[in-house]
Order: structure tokens, then C-alpha cells, then sequence
């Protein structure tokens, strides 16, 4: 049977989204088990709220939090039906919609670093 949960962001009991970027957040958090089947792999599709995503639209990924860490998993973003696909996934647990956007700053050095790696190795 499969169990879905909608939880609010601020939740004492939703881990910390930080992944150490300029702007970032969770607009959702939905806590998903099963029990009693198997599978190999499956794929998830979520409704965002577009309101909330305000003008981070465009940059949303779905995050799942595995192994004390939230990593994104986006395979899809449709636009138009504001729905969000995290495909190929093999286990349930915690799974947030956010953004994490780099600075400017952050951007062009890393930009500036990786000219001077192709400068060299040339």
C-alpha cells in the first residue's frame, strides 16, 4: 500500500534544506512509503504550487533526502501543468520541491575557474 504525506516546510521534523547555495528553498515536503509490494524502480510526478514558486519557477527540482542529504532527482519539469517528475527512483522517503541557485558571485568564479582549467590544459 502506498502512503503519501503533504508536510509543512517548517516542520521540526523535515531535515534542514541547506545545500550551501546562494538562494535555496522547499515550497513542499512529502513524506511517501510503501508497504507490502516490491519494485525495482519507480518514477514520481508531483503538482507544485506556482504561487509559491514565484519567480524560482523555472529552477525547481525535486530533492529526495537519502542518506542524510538531500539530493536532486529531477528528470521533468512541465511548465504549463506545473507538474514536477523525479524518475528511475528506488526507494521512498522524504522528497522536498525547492530551488538552489548559486550566487552571481558564486557563478562567475566558478565560470572563471573553469577558463583557466581549459587555458591550461591547452
Amino acid at each position: 500500500m502506498l502512503t503519501g504525506s503533504l508536510l509543512a516546510t517548517d516542520r521540526s521534523d523535515v531535515p534542514v534544506f541547506d545545500l550551501g547555495m546562494g538562494f535555496q528553498g522547499l515550497i513542499s515536503v512529502h513524506d511517501f512509503g510503501l508497504t507490502g509490494n516490491t519494485f525495482s524502480s519507480f518514477d514520481l510526478t508531483i503538482r507544485y504550487d506556482e504561487a509559491a514558486a514565484g519567480e524560482f519557477e523555472s529552477d525547481l527540482q525535486v530533492f529526495h533526502y537519502t542518506g542524510g542529504a538531500w539530493l536532486p532527482v529531477t528528470t521533468g519539469l512541465d511548465l504549463a501543468n506545473n507538474l514536477i517528475t523525479a524518475g528511475g527512483l528506488t526507494s521512498f522517503s522524504l522528497f522536498g520541491v525547492g530551488y538552489a541557485i548559486p550566487e552571481p558571485g558564486t557563478l562567475a568564479l566558478a565560470a572563471v575557474a573553469g577558463l583557466a582549467l581549459l587555458r591550461r590544459h591547452r
